[in-house]
């Protein structure tokens, strides 16, 4: 079972990663596509009155772009922090729901994942041009009143690599759930030994056959003995 664990999750992550480090893996998947930030909705709304929306769809190209290309950096980092879990970290897993895994490896690889591939990813970034479109857009709004503050605060790099992650563990998941539900799916041996295995299904009740077993349980009704005449009065000697 161990095992088979850690190998749901290596098969997960090398399919995440296919499919979102392709082109438009992330631009062209509305689940996963990445957006201005909330915090900087004002900053977009107000390019945009301004005439300047080709400059924000070009910033979340950008992005888009970066996780694309950012996404494979990830597969080293995420098996390592698989080929590190023991066996209590499997037995929450085994026990979890369909997406157990990914939760487990979320909560345990985000923080250092990102820590890893924040200095891999600022090439990826500079060189889709994330901070470029980015600056252009501050130099529009720096201006005005609090937006132009908050934008020139925020860290545009550790949204773009939060987003890219979010999107790995949703395809994750979606692999891990796919595994333990559909063997086509379990394209290994040991998959197939792990998650293969059910608890046998309870057959569906058959309504005919619980009614007929419910009346053979029922006693048949007894007749009431038949009524014994009184005996003929013996006239007096």
């Amino acid at each position: 079972v161990i095992d088979g664990i850690k190998e749901a999750l290596c098969v997960g992550i090398d399919k995440a990663v296919e499919i979102v480090g392709q082109t438009n893996g992330y631009m062209g998947n509305p689940g996963l596509k990445i957006m201005v930030p909330p915090e900087l909705a004002m900053v977009a709304k107000t390019l945009r009155e301004k005439g300047l929306g080709q400059l924000v769809d070009k910033f979340e190209e950008s992005m888009n772009r970066a996780a694309e290309n950012a996404a494979p950096q990830a597969l080293g980092i995420v098996k390592n922090g698989i080929r590190k879990m023991d066996i209590d970290d499997v037995k929450r897993v085994w026990k979890g729901g369909d997406d157990a895994a990914t939760r487990f490896l979320q909560h345990k690889c985000n923080d250092d994942l990102k820590l890893v591939m924040r200095e891999e990813c600022e090439r990826v970034l500079d060189s889709n041009k994330v901070t470029q479109y980015y600056s252009q857009m501050i130099d529009h709004i720096k201006d005005v009143p609090v937006i132009g503050e908050l934008a020139e605060k925020y860290d545009i790099r550790n949204h773009t690599l939060q987003k890219a992650l979010d999107g790995l563990y949703i395809k994750m998941a979606e692999q891990e759930k796919l595994i333990r539900d559909d063997p086509a799916h379990r394209t290994t041996e040991l998959l197939t030994q792990v998650f293969g295995f059910k608890q046998p299904e309870t057959p569906a009740a058959d309504p005919a056959a619980e009614a007929a077993a419910e009346a053979a349980t029922v006693p048949e009704a007894v007749p009431p003995p038949e009524a014994v005449p009184p005996p003929e009065a013996v006239p007096p000697p």
